[in-house]
């Protein structure tokens, strides 16, 4: 499943990378995720792969992550470039303090909600 999975992988990025880049770096970016998607879909990712280079293939998805990331970061940069500070007028300490309160209340939610983690029936 290994090998099959990394030559799908490598064969399908390598075809959405050049159909996706015509429309530019979300293209192809979405060429890599599709790619990255149809080579993993045949091994089930961590179920068939566990007796079979199971490591190795999580660095492979690593890398892959880390590329797509980079791309967004370039695309943000390329797109917005220095309007982001222009147009800057969220206060941080707020910001951070609504992110928490709302990853608090979505583990809440994910913990005590039905068909949850912790509900006692």
């Amino acid at each position: 499943m290994f090998a099959g999975s990394v030559v799908g992988m490598l064969l399908g990025i390598g075809i959405g990378v050049s159909l996706g880049r015509h429309c530019g770096i979300m293209g192809a970016m979405e060429g890599i995720m599709a790619g990255f998607m149809a080579g993993i879909m045949g091994a089930m990712t961590s179920i068939m792969l566990f007796a079979d280079n199971l490591v190795i293939f999580l660095y492979i998805v690593f890398g892959i992550c880390v590329v797509v990331l980079a791309g967004l970061s370039y695309m943000m940069h390329r797109e917005a470039g220095s309007a982001l500070r222009e147009n800057l007028k969220t206060n941080m300490p707020n910001f951070v303090i609504a992110c928490i309160v709302l990853s608090a209340v979505l583990i809440a939610i994910m913990l005590f909600g039905p068909k949850a983690a912790l509900v006692y029936v």
